[in-house]
């Protein structure tokens, strides 16, 4: 049976007992419509979103492109979803830090930082996931004694 004919037929069930004022099974229906459509939204459409919000496949390609023993930095406290997914420990990124370096930052975080130069630091790698406001999950390299500063530009 579909799912819009188990509606159609939950529907049904309602006004039948709501009609016949049959209380015990028109909460068992409502019931039974509860678990049915939690269900149904739990396989239908959870999944894609959640693959669609997922970082799993960026940091697969932050892991290949980073070389294996060298330390990965981001601002801290870093999303839940980049910490559970990263392909090693996250190092805490300070205002005082140095490069060279492979730093984890979004989008808005990338805007505002410059090189020594001045210039946004060029992404090595950019996700398709993205969070609200902040943007998609860059890797970029800080260059080698660069410390970060900050452009007061709003991302």
């Amino acid at each position: 049976m579909t799912f819009l004919a188990s509606l159609t037929t939950g529907a049904v069930l309602l006004v039948r007992a709501r009609r016949a004022a049959d209380w015990r099974r028109l909460v068992s229906v409502v019931g039974h419509i509860t678990v049915a459509w939690t269900a149904a939204i739990g396989v239908w459409l959870r999944p894609p979103l959640g693959r669609a919000a997922s970082l799993q496949p960026f940091m697969a390609q932050v892991d290949g492109l980073v070389p294996s023993g060298t330390t990965l930095y981001a601002f801290f406290t870093p999303d839940a979803g980049l910490r559970f997914y990263a392909p090693r420990p996250l190092e805490p990124w300070r205002a005082q830090s140095r490069g060279p370096a492979y730093l984890l930052l979004w989008e808005d975080e990338r805007q505002r930082w410059r090189d020594a130069q001045g210039k946004p630091l060029e992404p090595l790698a950019v996700s398709e996931a993205e969070q609200s406001r902040r943007g998609p999950l860059t890797l970029v390299v800080v260059p080698e004694g660069t410390t970060l500063r900050t452009s007061g530009a709003a991302g």
